[in-house]
């Protein structure tokens, strides 16, 4: 056993949440509204960015986690490797490359038209060689693939490849881990920024690029599994200065620290909210990574039709912040239902097995 059940069903239940705060991430288009925007509109728009940060390094911290539980003491590296085909790559190159190619190319297209734009700009038929298209669609130096909210799964990739190394350094010193993911934590850029990533070399003239702060975050799960931090309870003085943690470095502009104040509140605060959530996780709450995968294009192509149809107003924005989240949910929900119910084996691929 990984971890007690009290906690597999907290991390369930948070995962989803953290899924539904990506999603409400992307359909939050405070950028789209035409003409001056009234504060508080801002203000709201800034909030929803900035709580929602820490969905993404708490899929990384995750990630790490279960990482650590299962290979500290038993590791096979091939073992590993075998895993991580089924259960990320395949995943990756269908959600990234086959899903985010066919649906984000024509929105782009489209976008370009009305424009003015040239009509393959943005798009892996832009480019000007073959290896350059296909390293647009699969994002194997580039930040991402052609859905390109997955540059998280490319990051887990790397990763797994390179598990030796944090495996070796968590055996060296479960505390120079912790220390050298902190530290990562606060220098490299964060991962709620879209750009810049890390260059870290080039090959044949392309820069290869990371987010290194993801892993960071890696480690940071990790660490907790190493520590078994995840076993404390949390008393309610700690939930409280992360709900002033984090409302302080919102209003202090410390981005880096937002995911660990917001993170060490909601995790002390579930304890007392998801007793009110049934014992057993409900299915439909466990397609967190089904709905990371997929919600990018519906986002756009939501977000599309409905800047078409209501314009770029304040009122529309409003409108559209309060309901394009729930649809992108419900689309996803949907399919997933129906891949799940139809095309069982299909599901259980593209989920990872999850």
């Amino acid at each position: 056993m990984y971890c007690r059940p009290e906690v597999s069903r907290k991390i369930r239940y948070m995962s989803f949440f953290a899924a539904v705060s990506v999603v409400w991430l992307h359909t939050n288009p405070i950028g789209h509204i035409d003409g001056a925007v009234p504060c508080l509109v801002e203000v709201l728009g800034t909030w929803l960015s900035h709580f929602n940060d820490w969905a993404v390094p708490f899929f990384f911290v995750v990630s790490g986690f279960f990482f650590d539980r299962q290979c500290a003491e038993s590791f096979r590296y091939g073992g590993v490797l075998k895993k991580k085909f089924h259960s990320l790559v395949i995943p990756y190159l269908f959600w990234g490359c086959v899903w985010g190619g066919l649906l984000w190319t024509p929105l782009w297209m489209l976008t370009n038209s009305r424009n003015g734009l040239p009509i393959f700009a943005n798009t892996f038929l832009a480019e000007d060689s073959v290896l350059c298209a296909a390293d647009f669609l699969v994002g194997v130096v580039c930040n991402g693939p052609a859905n390109p909210v997955l540059w998280f799964m490319r990051v887990l990739i790397i990763v797994f490849l390179t598990a030796p190394l944090w495996i070796g350094l968590r055996r060296l010193s479960r505390w120079l881990l912790a220390g050298l993911a902190l530290v990562g934590v606060f220098v490299f850029t964060p991962v709620s920024v879209v750009t810049p990533a890390e260059k870290l070399f080039s090959i044949y003239g392309c820069p290869f690029v990371l987010k290194c702060q993801g892993v960071a975050w890696f480690g940071v799960g990790m660490a907790v599994s190493a520590f078994r931090l995840e076993e404390r309870r949390i008393h309610w003085s700690a939930v409280f200065v992360g709900w002033i943690g984090w409302w302080a470095c919102w209003h202090l502009g410390l981005i880096r620290a937002f995911p660990f104040f917001i993170m060490l509140a909601l995790w002390g605060s579930a304890d007392g909210l998801f007793r009110f959530l049934p014992q057993e996780v409900p299915a439909w709450m466990c397609t967190s990574f089904w709905i990371y995968c997929c919600h990018g294009p519906v986002c756009g192509w939501l977000g599309g039709i409905s800047r078409a149809l209501l314009g770029k107003s304040v009122a529309a924005y409003l409108v559209q912040v309060s309901t394009l989240w729930a649809m992108t949910i419900a689309f996803c929900l949907a399919l997933a239902g129906l891949t799940r119910r139809y095309l069982p084996r299909v599901y259980n691929t593209l989920s990872g097995g999850r």
